[in-house]
């Protein structure tokens, strides 16, 4: 299992509208390295909005830390019709090329903005369709595409999930598997059971009353979880996506060297596991 730390963890501003990031990621390396991270989930605005210059200045920040990019991270709407359509597909090739360029593996994503059972047949085709296109047009990366189990999406219900996978039969469209509810630790077992066979990436955040957590403080028993998906023989990918205290009201109230101890602790706590 290769472990990694969401770079979404140190964003003040993923939690504003505009979502344009405080912090340039290259910035990060160093003290993500010192923190016991050799490798980061990259969310989609620290690296969307780089243009080429920036692509290779963030490859060689990350070179001289010794940190790799095994993910990254975006938020596709599948549904538009054109000229947003073309516009969208657009967006998202950019960012499958820039991921390529730093070395991504994975392309873990958002699975559209509809909830699965507003989804009627004209929709889920359109959606289809978007996603063939870019399974297709992103041949050459070396890419694998991720769905992520998540409230709102496509991806909210597993049968939804495992029809939508099958009805584009591609073996490079896996699942990224998060709880549905984070306050049940037999829910996020049988979630991660239900889709064993698609699921290559594990988002790990820890909630404890509906706030961020430390994983071993969390409501869901990590621990048990974590155990069982080791038993299984998973050999995938696993990302610390959200942390305790990385939730700010603004960039001059974020501690990021608290949210790094306390990423670093969750990390110690995943490897104490699996």
């Amino acid at each position: 299992m290769e472990l990694m730390l969401n770079s979404i963890a140190l964003e003040p501003n993923r939690w504003t509208r505009e979502k344009i990031p405080h912090f340039a990621l290259k910035n990060l390396l160093a003290p993500i390295n010192d923190a016991g991270f050799d490798a980061v989930e990259v969310w989609q605005n620290h690296l969307a909005l780089l243009d080429s210059r920036a692509v290779q200045e963030l490859k060689e920040a990350a070179e001289d830390s010794g940190v790799d990019f095994p993910a990254v991270g975006i938020y596709p709407a599948f549904h538009l019709d054109p000229p947003g359509r073309d516009e969208e597909r657009s967006r998202i090739l950019s960012i499958a090329a820039k991921a390529a360029e730093i070395g991504a593996k994975v392309l873990k994503m958002m699975p559209g903005t509809i909830p699965s059972a507003e989804l009627d047949p004209e929709l889920k085709r359109k959606s289809e369709v978007f996603v063939s296109e870019l399974l297709e047009a992103t041949g050459t990366y070396g890419l694998t595409f991720t769905l992520e189990t998540h409230d709102g999406t496509l991806a909210d219900d597993t049968d939804a999930l495992q029809s939508f996978i099958n009805s584009l039969g591609s073996e490079r469209l896996k699942v990224c598997w998060q709880p549905y509810d984070f306050r049940h630790t037999g829910k996020a077992i049988a979630l991660f059971d239900e889709l064993s066979e698609h699921i290559i990436h594990l988002h790990l955040q820890g909630r404890k009353s509906g706030e961020m957590e430390l994983l071993e403080h969390a409501d869901i028993d990590y621990a048990r979880v974590l155990q069982h998906i080791k038993a299984t023989g998973f050999d995938g990918y696993a990302s610390i996506e959200f942390v305790r205290d990385c939730v700010s009201e603004s960039p001059e109230s974020f501690d990021l060297s608290r949210v790094l101890s306390n990423a670093a602790r969750d990390r110690e706590f995943v490897e104490s596991h699996v």
